[in-house]
């Protein structure tokens, strides 16, 4: 082996955008929000470098009856993020101890990506973080 390759989101963060509505709105409609196409279309989109304020515009365009959910989600992103995966940062550490190179790749929005270093130190300890910079049409 001669190097290792970590994804952040559901690797070293554990992440889960399900996360952010409950208590903030009634169940029927956290429901709805997530099985919505729209939601996981302009989610992806943020990924991959759609500025925020953007994603809220098309989804205001696309779906208006969301919009004020997805302001919600973003406002509370960070209640997507609980910590580290049990046992990454231990495995990291480990490899990086017998001189196996450790690198991050993530497509996580780099908006909020500030959210996932605080919650998992280790990204810091990575040779390299980098993001997805597709252009979303």
């Amino acid at each position: 082996m001669t190097s290792v390759v970590f994804d952040i989101a559901n690797v070293i963060v554990d992440w889960d955008p399900r996360r952010t509505l409950p208590g903030a709105l009634p169940q029927p409609e956290v429901d709805a929000f997530f099985a919505s196409t729209e939601f996981w279309e302009l989610n992806e989109a943020w990924d991959h470098g759609l500025p925020v304020a953007e994603a809220i515009a098309e989804m205001d365009r696309r779906a208006p009856h969301l919009g004020g959910a997805f302001r919600l989600y973003v406002d509370r992103y960070a209640h997507s993020v609980t910590g580290l995966v049990p046992g990454t940062t231990e495995v990291i550490r480990e490899l990086k101890a017998v001189g196996v190179p450790c690198f991050g790749l993530s497509n996580w929005p780099k908006e909020t990506f500030d959210i996932a270093q605080a919650a998992s130190p280790i990204i810091d300890e990575l040779g390299t973080t980098s993001w997805c910079r597709a252009r979303w049409a």
